[in-house]
């Protein structure tokens, strides 16, 4: 009799169980969360150790969508082609995550900042370049961000901790330590700033710490207690637009990997999961493997394309490559009260403003031939 009662109660619960669809991993969750001890995360960055409390970022942490962001390299189709920078977004969004922590951000604008960027496609911001947002106008990554989040399952864990997609969305949300326009500072600008600074050897981690010792967010303001330290930061951020982010050439390395990119994807030999859903090197592997003729040629143009293209005058260029400015010209706080480092650094005035002037239009490309 008993085991006729066990048989009617699966009976009975199997179909509503798969009629659940996609909540059954919620309907799972809620079940099991309080059963299943979590085991201990201590994230160790360049910020400090931190050990994670919240069991939403660490759900968060360990889901594979999130994973997945140490394979999406901040430099994109660089790593393969220019330098080998093992910076990855995976880095950034739990460095940024951290460093919402240390300032006192809302457990809500934390989760924001662990996932502002989730829906990197691979190769990062070669996703702009496939997707026809290379105008700079808007951002791919941005605008699907809240689709990519339902898609990957990481909805299912903001859900199952009582936070939705619109709650967390970096953009949407006023979150002000997170999120603030140029040439004001925020948290998602000053992590890749100092993340980059140490890469490339311009500042040490003694530096990171002056520099985050004299930082305060106050009445929705960041700005610098210690003008050494402002400008120490600041141009960090005029490097990297013209040698990394906004580097002419290197961004036609973006735009060929776009364009070889969108020919798979049309021909089906790369599909749009992988794009969205992938890893860098796993499409790059595939890529190169790819025998069509147009992209074959892309790609090797992308290989070579340091010696195949030169910045050029505009009356000369084959083709116009619009880069973003991304310099910073922070507030520090004076005597006066909060000023603009262009204000009161005559050096760092003339840098910033000389470099803003160049990036203000698009640059002209020159295609000097293939061997």
């Amino acid at each position: 009799m008993r085991y006729t009662k066990k048989l009617y109660f699966l009976f009975i619960l199997f179909p509503v169980f798969f009629l659940l669809g996609s909540h059954r991993t919620k309907l799972v969750n809620l079940l099991t969360k309080t059963t299943i001890p979590r085991k201990e995360t201590v994230l160790n960055t360049v910020y400090g150790k931190y050990k994670v409390e919240d069991p939403v970022v660490h759900d968060l942490l360990d889901h594979p969508m999130f994973d997945r962001l140490k394979h999406v390299r901040q430099y994109g189709i660089s790593y393969h082609v220019i330098k080998p920078e093992t910076y990855h977004r995976h880095e950034h969004s739990v460095g940024v995550y951290v460093l919402l922590k240390k300032y006192g951000a809302s457990l809500h604008e934390q989760v924001a900042g662990l996932l502002h960027d989730a829906s990197h496609t691979v190769f990062s911001h070669v996703g702009e370049w496939i997707f026809d947002h290379e105008d700079g106008l808007t951002s791919y990554q941005d605008d699907n961000h809240d689709a990519f989040l339902v898609d990957s399952g990481l909805e299912l864990v903001l859900l199952n901790h009582g936070f939705t997609v619109a709650d967390i969305n970096h953009k949407n949300n006023n979150f002000k330590r997170l999120e603030q326009d140029l040439p004001d500072l925020c948290l998602d600008r000053i992590e890749y700033n100092l993340q980059g600074g140490l890469r490339e050897n311009l500042i040490t981690l003694a530096d990171l710490e002056f520099i985050l010792d004299n930082l305060l967010f106050e009445d929705d303001k960041w700005f610098f207690i210690d003008i050494d330290a402002a400008k120490k930061f600041s141009v960090i951020s005029l490097y990297h637009t013209e040698k990394v982010w906004g580097n002419p050439v290197g961004l036609v390395a973006y735009k060929l990997a776009g364009q070889a990119l969108k020919i798979a994807l049309k021909n089906n030999y790369i599909t749009l999961q992988e794009i969205k859903f992938g890893k860098d090197d796993e499409v790059w592997n595939k890529l190169i493997k790819i025998e069509d003729s147009q992209i074959r040629e892309l790609v090797d143009k992308l290989k070579k394309h340091k010696t195949l293209y030169k910045p050029t005058s505009k009356d000369k260029a084959d083709f116009y490559i619009k880069a973003k400015f991304r310099g910073v010209d922070p507030l520090v706080k004076t005597e006066k009260g909060l000023e603009r480092l262009t204000d009161i650094d005559s050096e760092y005035a003339k840098q910033y403003k000389e470099l803003k002037e160049v990036y203000s239009e698009p640059m002209g490309i020159k295609e000097v031939g293939m061997d």
